[in-house]
């Protein structure tokens, strides 16, 4: 007994010297030329086929894997497809990939990964389906080829396709794939990854996804328009019951893509079904990529995370999405399109979700349809005291060429269906430092859908748009275009609802358009609001641009205009604008106006004691020169009615240069009404200090102003004042169609057909002005009165120098006392 059980003590101390030579290696060796799967695997004595390695070789450890080290060679007939890897921390480098051939002999799949810590290196991998297939993450793979015998023959190179439910932990490490050449016939690299935790309190944590350095060059193959170079068909979690969720950063830099319908396409990654959950997700890198020739639809498109149905305390906190120093030309398509930043709906309770920066920086784009696409998109439904704040949105310093519109900005669904105390905040949009040349708009923003049905206490914040420096805004159409889509911005809010929309600051760009520089248009907004809701419109700041037809010819300068506004506003609710200013502008060129502030039913209509409040406005220190007119004031009608009011702030136009015009130099039209019992009261107009330079045609400044209200109902106007201007050269240097109590003072008048015009305006003081060297022997006089004019004084003027009269008046007489005369034939008014 003793001999035998020392002997089976040998024989166990002699398997444990054979076996442990063979596991305990870290590197194995597979040559399919002078290997045998018989062999032990060693550097001496390799396998044959890849297959048996990667059958044999153990698990690793993370940061020690096992490496089986592969000879030149084409590795095809010998092996047993799909080679399966489902050891993890294995590492599987080849001798290089003009030498080292996986050739998958038209297979389904040629490598399956099904285990994390995977690395495959330094391949050629040709001829399957699908050339390398993963069910987990954390892999790693560089620095291959992937083609086919012939070419184009690999239908998807990498397919990265996971559905997990567990209520344990789950954990993705580190992906990577680095340094490939993809020449397929489909998709270079497919990710379609959901985990579930099934409602349960588990744990998932993603790591780093980078996809860097590779080549992807898309080869005719029988589906040629549905090759991606990267589709993200998913990258999703869902059903967490008090887990935590953390994603690292996912990274695709310093790729080039030749061809396919689109390079790069993140489709629906979304994390749903949050309860009580903690969400923590890194940036979303898009850094440095070349994108050429791709055949349809967008090159770059891009979902941004979505988070649906969550309750209670749930939190999240997503990154910055970041989009840099991509180069992107190609026909018949659209550049970069970022769709659904702001998905992020049907949240509840306590839930609070904090959402980083989208930054579009430093692309160069040239393509047959939109440069820039960005669809800020939030789909509503933010219930109870569900609060969202996101950052802001960028795009600068790029180069940008399009056949359609060079950026357009899209918000959709936006601050839509909110309830409770939700709150939604929005960060600032900046627009700086690009050059744009486009067919159709250079910068288009389309709100459809945003703050309507807001209800009980809700909020909607957005903050400013920054559009500044852009080196041109060239454009076959409009310069910036922004459109509030009719009666879908401000509709049906109720119950103490606000919502704030931007405020535009439009500063130092240089605009060369077909139509309008800068275009705004309002229809019918806000629409059937209740209960002390209010939507704050914004205002303008217009500063510094340059306006210059040169390669096209302008339309209008700037041109905003607000119709039908404010179209039912009830029980306490309304609209508040805030201030308009526009300085230091230049206009050279155009055939419209320079500056046309069109208003047609402000206060359109009202119930109840509904309101419009609506801010200064300031034009200032503008130069034109080459217009139809230099500023045009259309007030088509300021209007209350019921118990309303109506209140709208004062106009400055003051220091500004204008010349070669061929319509008027300042054109005022107001039209106010108060009906009912309800208020409107404006502010005063002044038009001060400015230098008017006519051709000799149209008039210098124009004023109309029409103002009506019922018995009960009050319209108060702060009047005009006229002050300190240089009016040369016109038909009629002042020509007042209609109002009362028009001040004109201290101006000079001169070389005009008529100095100053009045014809159905009453009680105009016409104060220490000189009025020189005016009329012609057809319509001779320094001031002109017709018949209906009446109540009007000019006192203390210079009339000199007027051929034939100084004053030149119908059946109405003027109070033209203590005046300096000095005209051929001296005052004709009898009271002079």
């Amino acid at each position: 007994m003793k001999k035998l059980i020392g002997a089976l003590i040998i024989a166990t101390i002699a398997l444990a010297i054979l076996i442990p030579v063979a596991l305990a290696q870290t590197n194995y060796y597979v040559d399919v030329g002078a290997g045998d799967d018989g062999n032990n695997g060693g550097a001496g004595d390799p396998w044959k086929t890849i297959t048996h390695a990667a059958n044999t070789v153990p698990a690793g450890t993370s940061g020690a894997p096992n490496t089986i080290n592969v000879a030149a060679g084409t590795y095809s007939g010998s092996e047993t497809f799909a080679i399966i890897f489902n050891n993890p921390y294995v590492e599987l480098n080849g001798a290089g990939t003009s030498t080292t051939i996986i050739d998958g002999n038209s297979t389904d799949t040629i490598i399956d990964i099904q285990a994390t810590g995977i690395r495959i290196q330094d391949f050629t991998i040709r001829s399957g389906t699908t050339a390398i297939s993963a069910s987990e993450g954390g892999f790693a793979i560089v620095d291959n080829t992937f083609s086919g015998s012939p070419a184009f023959d690999v239908v998807k190179a990498i397919s990265w396709v996971m559905y997990e439910e567990s209520t344990s932990d789950q954990t993705i490490e580190d992906t990577l794939i680095d340094g490939n050449n993809f020449n397929v016939s489909c998709d270079g690299i497919y990710i379609d990854v959901v985990l579930s935790g099934t409602n349960s309190s588990a744990n998932v944590t993603i790591g780093d996804v980078d996809i860097i350095n590779n080549v992807y060059q898309a080869g005719p193959g029988p589906q040629p328009d549905t090759r991606e170079g990267i589709d993200l068909d998913d990258f999703s979690v869902a059903y967490l019951d008090g887990g935590i969720l953390s994603v690292g950063t996912f990274s695709i830099s310093n790729n080039e893509f030749y061809g396919g319908q689109h390079a790069i396409e993140f489709y629906y990654p979304y994390f749903d079904e949050m309860y009580d959950a903690t969400v923590n997700v890194g940036n979303m890198i898009i850094n440095g990529n070349t994108l050429l020739n791709q055949t349809n639809s967008s090159a770059m498109y891009i979902d941004y995370y979505d988070c649906d149905y969550w309750y209670g305390t749930s939190t999240g906190t997503l990154g910055d999405l970041i989009i840099t120093n991509n180069t992107v030309t190609g026909t018949n398509t659209w550049g970069i399109e970022v769709n659904d930043i702001g998905y992020w709906t049907e949240l509840y309770d306590d839930v609070s979700l904090t959402v980083g920066d989208t930054i579009i920086e430093g692309n160069n784009i040239d393509v047959d349809e939109i440069g820039i696409t960005v669809r800020l998109y939030e789909y509503g439904y933010l219930y109870d005291n569900s609060q969202v704040t996101a950052g802001d949105l960028i795009i600068s310093n790029g180069t940008i060429v399009a056949g359609g519109t060079g950026i357009y900005i899209y918000l959709y669904d936006f601050g839509y269906e909110m309830y409770g105390n939700s709150t939604y905040t929005v960060g600032d949009m900046y627009i700086e430092n690009n050059s744009i040349d486009s067919q159709k708009e250079g910068i288009h923003f389309y709100y459809t859908d945003v703050a309507n049905y807001m209800d009980n206490d809700s909020s909607l914040y957005m903050g400013d748009c920054f559009i500044r420096n852009n080196k041109q805004i060239l454009s076959d159409s409009y310069g910036i275009y922004i459109e509030y889509c009719g009666r879908d911005v401000g509709r049906y809010n109720d119950d103490n609802a606000y919502a704030e929309l931007p405020s535009y600051t439009i500063t130092g760009n240089t605009f060369d358009t077909e139509d309008d520089g800068i275009y705004f248009y309002t229809y019918s907004n806000p629409d059937d609001t209740y209960g002390n809701s209010v939507v704050d419109y914004g205002g303008f700041f217009i500063d510094s641009n340059t306006f210059n037809s040169g390669t096209y010819t302008m339309d209008n300068g700037v041109y905003l205009a607000y119709d039908d506004f404010c179209d039912g506003c009830y029980d306490s609710s309304g609209a508040v604008i805030q201030d308009m200013t526009i300085t230091n502008n230049q206009f050279t060129g155009l055939t419209g106006d320079a500056i046309n502030v069109y208003l047609d039913e402000l206060g359109y209509e009202f119930d109840d004691d509904g309101f419009v409040d609506f801010g200064d406005i300031n034009v200032s220190d503008n130069t034109v020169n080459g217009a139809l007119s230099g500023v045009s004031m259309e007030y088509n009608k300021i209007y209350a009615s019921y118990d309303a009011e109506t209140i709208m702030g004062k106009l400055d136009i003051l220091g500004n240069e204008f010349s070669n015009l061929s319509g008027a130099g300042v054109y005022l039209h107001y039209d106010i009404e108060a009906s009912d019992t309800s208020s409107v009261t404006v502010g005063r107009a002044l038009v001060q200090g400015s230098t008017l330079n006519g051709s000799g045609s149209n008039n210098a400044i124009y004023v109309d102003v029409n103002k009506y209200n019922d018995p009960g109902a009050t319209a108060n106007f702060g009047g005009v004042v006229i002050d300190g201007n240089l009016i040369d050269n016109w038909t009629n240097g002042i020509y007042l169609n209609d109002g009362n109590g028009i001040s004109i003072v201290g101006n000079t008048i001169q070389n005009n057909v008529d100095g100053v015009n009045i014809a159905n305006a009453c009680n105009s003081h016409i104060l220490g002005n000189e009025i020189l060297n005016n009329g012609t022997a057809a319509a001779p006089s320094g001031l002109h009165v017709d018949d209906y004019g009446s109540g009007n004084v000019a006192h203390f003027n210079s009339i000199v120098g007027n051929n034939m009269f100084g004053i030149f008046s119908g059946s109405q007489t003027v109070n033209a006392e203590l005046n300096w005369w000095g005209d051929t034939s001296g005052p004709d008014d009898p009271s002079g």
